[in-house]
């Protein structure tokens, strides 16, 4: 069994922006059905930190659309066996990067700055990642729901009776 998460004091405002942003996506309406389960897995391992959840491999990506809007350009959470978050401002330089590993403590890049979390989970921060105007990606390898079936696949599929059909075909039955 996997050590725990080794969380110190500075780590908690960054759990709960991730946690407040998880929670923000999954009540947008701005998620397929497919993608707020694969969303609610990340959920779900929040809400049970320390504790490692190796069965969980989820990416969500938010990227912005037009310029000129918000602090952020993109955010970016991994969970799997280690957990990740990038985030970069809108001239594109990388400007928060954090890591945790089961049993170790966790790493954070020089640029971090948790007065900034904020602007992640609260749509009332005026800098704040607007969901409007992003480009949310999901990635769950695990979920088969994610997966639009291909072009072919489409095509190859016959098409429902129409309407004219249906009424006819009661009719006979009646």
């Amino acid at each position: 069994m996997p050590q725990n998460y080794q969380f110190d004091s500075e780590d908690k405002p960054i759990i709960f922006a991730i946690d407040g942003l998880v929670r923000r996506l999954i009540y947008s309406g701005k998620l397929r059905p497919a993608e707020i389960v694969s969303v609610a897995k990340i959920l779900h391992v929040l809400v049970n930190l320390p504790s490692v959840n190796e069965d969980v491999s989820v990416t969500v990506e938010l990227k912005a659309k037009r310029e000129g809007y918000g602090l952020f350009k993109s955010f970016r959470f991994s969970v799997s066996n280690e957990l990740h978050l990038e985030c970069a401002t809108r001239d594109g330089i990388l400007t928060m990067e954090w890591h945790a590993f089961p049993g170790r403590r966790t790493e954070r890049d020089e640029y971090w700055e948790s007065e900034w979390m904020p602007h992640f989970y609260s749509s009332d921060q005026p800098l704040a990642l607007n969901l409007d105007d992003c480009e949310i990606t999901v990635e769950d390898e695990d979920n088969p729901l994610l997966f639009e079936p291909d072009q072919d696949d489409c095509e190859a599929t016959e098409e429902p009776p129409a309407e004219s059909e249906l009424n006819t075909s009661s009719e006979q039955q009646a």
